[in-house]
């Protein structure tokens, strides 16, 4: 390097102390600590200086052979991309970018088509395969190559490099260390910036933070610095991200320091927290302009311990992030996201599933788009684990996982890396659905609070894109209801005279969305094949101790011993019998067809009344299964009966959360057959007359079938078999199986 260049440089150095030493105000002002900060600051500033003017470091602009060694297609990233695109735009064929972005997309695949084209390889498609490999290594001709290697001042006699590796972090025995951390997989070395705007959050430095094996730490503030020749406006935005989802969004950006102030990260003992920085490009920056950030010393991390002791960083300091590059794009633009709410419906069931609960219009222009992820923030007065089975939809199709329920932290965030929605240009449907399991007469709003919520990737140049903050709309979750219906297992076929407690129908009642009292329950018994009857006493002769039990060991009312009880027909329409007989008010004779013929007839009754009210309570969200059982009496005189629970005419319900009030649904039960007896025994036909031979063992003699009613099961205690009058008797060893 010539005396002159030498030279050139510490007159750049001497120029940037005297006019940074003047722009520091005078020691009575500031601490010095605050001062030596700046004076760090300046150190790292020179630094970077000195590697573009070649003082400490080497940058040369070399042109030599690259030797491709792999095919490259669509996706593809790394150096060999690099390469093939410095190619493409020192020939002229890729104009879109002025440097080189290490993303094989759209604009690489027809910039290698023309050239394939001009140079006359076929097929030419884009596609980067051995023909094409082996034509560029056979030309020999370089492709223009940057080595920088900036060095700079350490507090702890060592040399930190902007390679951004980890070689394995091991936690402190106490305190906070801090370590450079690899940047997120398919990171760009560009800042992309175009006429109208620039990429966002584009990752400029990654670092760790690892808490000692003896203790949690609270970070609560961090200081980066810019180094390079890019101005503070060429940052329009900062954020510090994980896995990511944006925790900080940074406070100031003041001669180069970047601030990041009232963070409370926790960083658990022994563990290792990694962030990103991620910057907004702004729009017009000057192609080929570098930059890149640091950790300049342990003061620009402010930590404390588990009892708020305040914590020197440990590390090998300045912590420098790798070199970035301005890279200008022109046509086609960056593409563009405007979003805006969509209206939808303003209130929801309390207990019901699969509610359109937030909807917005997705506008992107230029290119098509990729949404790798997106968080929404959920406000309002509802509990936020009643917001379950969160699911995005983009355009109709699923986006990312299922989210079990909204965060502790009021947040729905979905991470679609793995298979982005794609926003193609023009309008895309963005949809949030959601099971609503509580919290009736309150609200919720699903909202887009920042615009960099939303991070979707431009598919031309594969950066994220700016987009806007967007309202939801409001919805209100109205009270709970009660369902009832048939329960699958409710009986069927036939019933017994004689049986006690016999199920005659069962029923699942269902509480949706918040716990409800039921305060009475109407049911209804209806028979068929009734004869004559002519007083209340003859209903006791066929049924007595009606009852309705649940699953969980609860019952529903009191027993009615003796039917009818006081309450009978109170709080249900009138009813009528096969002929049009009314039978409704009490007192009237209830089993009694018209003109002494067989009919059907309908009992009415109910467990509890509004004056006199139950008082049975189903949780929310849960379904009770209700039997309804009675005792069917030896003069039991019907053919069919049916078991109902009756719709109420008025209100009897009402919500334990919203206290307001309902009128549960009806249900009907499988009409059921009366036996005779409970158990009938026929031969089984299967098994005919048949001959023997004396002195066989184990022969079958004999087949029967026994068959027990649907409604309940018998044991049987003993059995007699008669085997006729033979004397003495042939058989031996007789038994039953």
């Amino acid at each position: 390097m010539s005396r002159k260049l030498v030279s050139a440089a510490l007159a750049a150095t001497t120029l940037v102390w005297a006019v940074g030493v003047a722009a520091l105000p005078v020691a009575s002002a500031q601490s010095t600590a605050s001062l030596q900060a700046q004076i760090q600051a300046l150190l790292a500033q020179i630094a970077q200086l000195q590697a573009q003017m070649g003082t400490t470091s080497t940058q040369t602009t070399t042109t030599s052979s690259y030797t491709f060694t792999k095919d490259l297609t669509l996706g593809s990233t790394g150096a060999d991309v690099t390469a093939l695109q410095q190619m493409l735009i020192n020939d002229g064929y890729l104009t879109a970018v002025s440097q080189p972005t290490g993303y094989f997309g759209a604009l690489t695949q027809k910039a290698l088509a023309a050239f394939q084209a001009a140079k006359g390889i076929s097929p030419a498609a884009g596609y980067f395969g051995p023909k094409t490999r082996a034509f560029v290594n056979s030309m020999s001709v370089g492709t223009s190559t940057t080595t920088t290697t900036t060095t700079g001042t350490t507090t702890t006699g060592t040399t930190t490099t902007g390679v951004q590796t980890t070689s394995g972090v091991v936690a402190p025995s106490s305190g906070l260390a801090v370590s450079l951390a690899s940047l997120p997989a398919g990171s760009t070395q560009s800042l992309i910036s175009g006429l109208t705007g620039g990429a966002a959050r584009t990752p400029v430095l990654a670092v760790n933070l690892t808490a000692g094996t003896s203790g949690g730490v609270t970070v609560s503030a961090i200081n980066f610095h810019k180094l390079g020749v890019l101005s503070d406006s060429a940052v329009a935005g900062a954020y510090l991200t994980q896995n990511g989802k944006v925790l900080y969004q940074y406070n100031s950006l003041n001669q180069g320091v970047l601030s990041f102030s009232g963070m409370s990260l926790s960083v658990p003992a022994g563990q290792t927290v990694t962030l990103d920085l991620a910057i907004d490009v702004s729009s017009g920056l000057s192609a080929g302009n570098t930059a890149s950030f640091s950790l300049n010393s342990a003061s620009d991390v402010t930590a404390f311990d588990a009892n708020n002791n305040a914590l020197t960083a440990s590390g090998t300091f300045p912590l420098t992030g790798s070199t970035l590059t301005v890279t200008n794009v022109t046509n086609p633009s960056l593409a563009t996201l405007s979003v805006s709410s969509s209206s939808i419906g303003t209130s929801v069931t309390a207990g019901t599933q699969g509610n359109l609960v937030g909807a917005w219009n997705f506008s992107v222009g230029n290119n098509k788009v990729y949404l790798d992820s997106i968080n929404f923030r959920v406000i309002g007065s509802a509990a936020l684990s009643n917001i379950q089975n969160v699911k995005l939809m983009v355009n109709g199709t699923q986006v990312g996982p299922t989210l079990p329920s909204v965060g502790a932290d009021g947040t729905a965030y979905f991470d679609a890396s793995s298979a982005p929605g794609v926003l193609n240009t023009g309008s895309n449907n963005v949809q949030i659905f959601a099971d609503i399991m509580g919290s009736p007469s309150y609200n919720f709003q699903f909202e887009i609070l920042n615009g960099f919520d939303v991070y979707a990737v431009d598919s031309q140049y594969n950066v994220p894109i700016t987009a806007n903050s967007s309202d939801g709309s409001q919805v209100t979750i109205q009270q709970g209801t009660i369902t009832v219906t048939q329960d699958a297992y409710t009986p069927t076929g036939n019933i017994a005279k004689g049986q006690s407690q016999i199920t005659i129908a069962k029923f699942d009642i269902y509480a949706a969305g918040e716990p409800v009292k039921v305060q009475y329950l109407p049911f209804s018994l209806a028979f068929t094949g009734v004869v004559t009857s002519t007083s209340q006493a003859d209903l006791n002769n066929v049924i007595n101790n009606v009852a309705i039990v649940d699953d969980a060991g609860g019952q529903v009312g009191t027993t009615i011993n003796q039917p009818p009880s006081a309450n009978y027909n109170t709080g249900v329409a009138s009813t009528y019998d096969s002929t049009g007989l009314s039978i409704s008010g009490a007192g009237a004779a209830v089993l009694v067809p018209v003109g002494g013929q067989s009919g059907t007839v309908t009992y009415e009754d109910s467990f509890g009344t509004a004056a006199s009210p139950i008082n049975y309570i189903v949780p929310a969200n849960t379904t009770r299964v209700l039997s309804l059982r009675v005792d069917i009496e030896n003069t039991a005189n019907f053919s069919q009966v049916t078991g109902s629970i009756l719709q109420p005419n008025t209100n009897n319900l009402q919500g334990m959360v919203s206290s307001q009030s309902a009128m549960s649904s009806g249900a009907q039960g499988s009409q059921l057959s009366l036996a005779q007896s409970s158990l009938t025994v026929s031969q089984n036909n299967a098994l005919g007359s048949q001959t023997v031979v004396a002195g066989t063992s184990g022969v079958e003699i004999g087949s029967y079938a026994l068959s027990a009613s649907s409604a309940e099961g018998v044991n049987v205690n003993n059995l007699t078999v008669k085997v006729g009058s033979m004397s003495p008797t042939p058989f031996q060893n007789l038994k039953v199986r």
